[in-house]
């Protein structure tokens, strides 16, 4: 069986999720990933990665809306899966079905409505905001189309989402974030090796985050966090932070702050990840909560547990479920809570070293790139006796 994957967007880091889905079909199936890319690059972390991608250069301007028809010409799959509920993944992917008859499978790994909500009551002008966007309904963030495909998600053929909460509003089966544990393996990356190639002291304590800054994201609470701590030769590390506004100015922010105490590391491909988390002594996760995140499951949670790192995470979305036995789990939106929790793993070494060999054991034994192939295959077996 073939699938043609249906980008929302190949420059984004949405391309995460897609590359993780296609790396573990083409266990069993030949794929190709199909999208626009808007103007800009692939987005960096997947460049060299190897996948078969057929980009399609849309512009943002509402004249390219035509041409963001022909993109359902281009799948060649005999199943298309359209990775996220928005126009240009799954509405392309609908009209693909009408032209050549192929099922369509939806991954849900965001709620995008929520996403909407959130951006929209954020906005300082919400009226130019929303007028803005539904004059380029096109793009995978307006609003107007992710209300209208939030409710149609049932034309869909078959759905997999990413958490509960996903599941219970639209269905389907969860696919979690996971990821190759035998690439996230802590014995391939010494913490000596690792600090040595980010320049990081040996003798630091070093508290990472790691992902696309976005506000929703809690960087502000953790680094409020960290300047709490109230000692030295600890280290926040910033990693893979990205270049958004909210990104651009959590870095400020952690420069004054924190001052040499601070550490950024721009964004880094899919290769290099497991080395970068080697070298943390505690992986924060502070999720807020918003509209935004009741849908969301940050990936880089998946990242900390296969490599056997102690993890302090907000009680947002599934995070309590995955971190049940094997990391800290506080509320979200409390610097403090974050600061007692951080303090408690740099203080107990020994019980912060069981955490995390429990992490990375629950990792390969539930979210492991083995354990999403099984209820991928499910998925793609029952959509091929279908048709």
């Amino acid at each position: 069986m073939k699938v043609s994957i249906l980008a929302s967007d190949l420059s984004s880091n949405a391309m995460g999720r897609v590359f993780v889905l296609a790396r573990i079909l083409a266990r069993r199936h030949e794929v190709e990933v199909v999208g626009p890319t808007f103007g800009r690059d692939l987005w960096p972390p997947i460049a060299g990665e190897g996948l078969d991608i057929k980009a399609i250069e849309i512009s943002e301007s509402p004249r390219s809306i035509p041409r963001m028809l022909q993109i359902a010409r281009v799948p060649t799959g005999d199943v298309i899966y359209a990775c996220k509920p928005v126009w240009s993944s799954f509405g392309v992917a609908l009209q693909a079905r009408a032209h050549r008859g192929r099922p369509v499978v939806l991954d849900i790994d965001d709620w995008e409505w929520g996403f909407s909500r959130y951006a929209i009551r954020s906005a300082r002008n919400k009226l130019r905001y929303m007028v803005a966007a539904a004059l380029h309904p096109h793009l995978p963030n307006a609003w107007p189309s992710a209300l209208l495909f939030d409710r149609v998600t049932s034309r869909a053929d078959a759905i997999t989402v990413s958490n509960s909460f996903l599941r219970d509003r639209f269905g389907g089966a969860i696919v979690w974030h996971g990821r190759d544990t035998d690439l996230f393996d802590p014995a391939r990356y010494p913490v000596e090796e690792a600090r040595r190639e980010l320049g990081l002291a040996l003798d630091e304590r070093i508290v990472m985050f790691f992902g696309t800054i976005q506000p929703y994201k809690g960087v502000e609470d953790l680094i409020h966090a960290v300047a709490a701590l109230d000692r030295g030769g600890v280290r926040l590390v910033l990693a893979g932070a990205g270049d958004t506004d909210a990104a651009r100015a959590a870095v400020e922010m952690a420069r004054a702050r924190l001052g040499p105490r601070a550490t950024v590391i721009g964004t880094q491909p899919f290769a290099r990840v497991p080395q970068i988390i080697a070298a943390a002594d505690v992986v924060v996760v502070p999720q807020q909560r918003t509209s935004a995140t009741r849908g969301q499951m940050p990936a880089k949670l998946f990242d900390a547990m296969a490599m056997a790192k102690p993890i302090v995470a907000t009680r947002v979305s599934d995070i309590p479920r995955v971190l049940d036995g094997c990391g800290w789990v506080v509320e979200p939106d409390s610097p403090a809570a974050l600061t007692t929790a951080i303090r408690e793993v740099l203080d107990d070494p020994v019980r912060a070293a069981s955490m995390a060999a429990a992490a990375r054991r629950k990792c390969v034994a539930e979210y492991s790139w083995n354990a999403m192939e099984k209820t991928l295959a499910n998925v793609f077996e029952r959509i091929g006796r279908a048709n």
